[in-house]
């Protein structure tokens, strides 16, 4: 059983009982699926590569391991096998961290080591989406990386219980107490956190097209503007966001629906209202190219597109042989990272709750849509 059946395996009793679910409406999932729906209906006939990035620069003083979200999130989803989607073989798995690449983000971001990751936009977009390949990259760096792998290496990812001078406790839960409480970090924490969707195909007159669709926040703002940290905020926004639609009927849901079964425009206009707006890597036709300042061995070749207008070369280690021979490699616009929030804990529960409460101050939303409850699995209730 792979991410999202059995959720989906209630949509017929949901719909028949005349209530609905919205699954999978944080940033990513959520944001970055809006993204995904949003280039396949304005700007491409035709999706060969959908590619999810999420990545930062964010660093927190004091601390050289703090994840900025649930380490029990973090440490699942990157050590289950990612899955992956591809036309005509459908999903599939790979061993955690293949096809390492190195992405150089938006905003001053950078450059940041991204992997393969299990996430829940690889379930939904290709139920909505017609693209021949997607998959999640994180952009965990090679330091995060080697940490993740100590920590499994240990096995303090077990959530079975171990005897501790009589008392029996997880490995998993002794980690996570050892580290510090993400929602505490806000004001140590500085850089900018970036989530977006790169997508590479044909546009709508048949020619050659990429772009990366992105969002990015900067922690100094959020926590002056709402006192939470940048992860936390790009959580939660997107969930209020959800919330209006839904409540002002733009939104009809039946049954178990994720966002990208809606228009995405509706979605996308109420962002900047809220703060930093969704942003397009600048658009241009796929060339054949080879830096001559690289060498290139078995990796591949591809161009990242930064948020000016030149080209940065970049090496890509590609597991799945993805054009082998350098010479023959197309120009590629490259970008993007971020993380996720596949279930909400407590961090990002508190952001939910803070950008309602001042969305409801400025716009007087409805007591119904406050209503509506977010569990701790990212979907919305009637």
């Amino acid at each position: 059983m792979k991410l999202g059946d059995e959720q989906f395996a209630r949509d017929w009793n949901w719909s028949e009982r005349n209530i609905w679910a919205l699954v999978g409406i944080g940033v990513e999932p959520g944001m970055s699926d809006v993204f995904a729906k949003y280039a396949s209906d304005e700007l491409f006939s035709r999706i060969d590569q959908l590619t999810v990035y999420d990545g930062s620069n964010l660093t927190v003083e004091g601390h050289d391991f703090a994840p900025s979200f649930s380490i029990w999130t973090t440490v699942e989803e990157c050590l289950n096998p990612p899955l992956v989607w591809e036309d005509g073989r459908g999903w599939y798995t790979t061993e955690p961290f293949s096809e390492p690449e190195i992405f150089d983000f938006p905003e001053g971001i950078g450059p940041v080591e991204c992997v393969n990751v299990e996430h829940e936009e690889v379930v939904l977009i290709p139920q909505k989406v017609d693209a021949r390949k997607v998959n999640f990259k994180y952009g965990l760096g090679a330091e995060f990386i080697s940490v993740l792998k100590t920590i499994h290496m240990l096995g303090m990812d077990r959530k079975e219980n171990v005897n501790v001078m009589g008392i029996e406790v997880a490995p998993r839960d002794i980690l996570a107490a050892s580290l510090p409480d993400p929602a505490t970090l806000g004001d140590r924490m500085k850089g900018k956190t970036c989530a977006g969707t790169y997508v590479e195909g044909l546009d709508k007159s048949g020619n050659p097209k990429a772009v990366y669709i992105y969002h990015v926040v900067d922690n100094e703002w959020s926590m002056t503007e709402y006192g939470d940290q940048a992860v936390v905020w790009q959580t939660a926004l997107n969930p209020v966001i959800a919330l209006e639609l839904l409540h002002e009927g733009v939104w009809k849901p039946e049954g178990v629906n994720g966002p990208e079964w809606f228009d995405p425009m509706p979605f996308l206009n109420k962002v900047a209202e809220f703060g930093p707006e969704w942003q397009s890597g600048r658009d241009h036709a796929v060339q054949r190219s080879i830096h001559p300042n690289l060498r290139c061995h078995s990796a591949n070749f591809r161009w990242i597109h930064g948020a000016g207008d030149e080209l940065r070369p970049c090496i890509l280690v590609d597991d799945f042989g993805h054009s082998r021979n350098c010479q023959n490699r197309r120009k590629r616009p490259r970008h993007r990272e971020w993380r996720e929030c596949r279930s909400f804990d407590d961090s990002d529960s508190h952001g939910i709750s803070g950008v309602l409460q001042r969305r409801q101050r400025e716009c007087h939303c409805s007591r119904r849509a406050a209503n509506l409850e977010v569990d701790r699995w990212g979907r919305l209730h009637h």
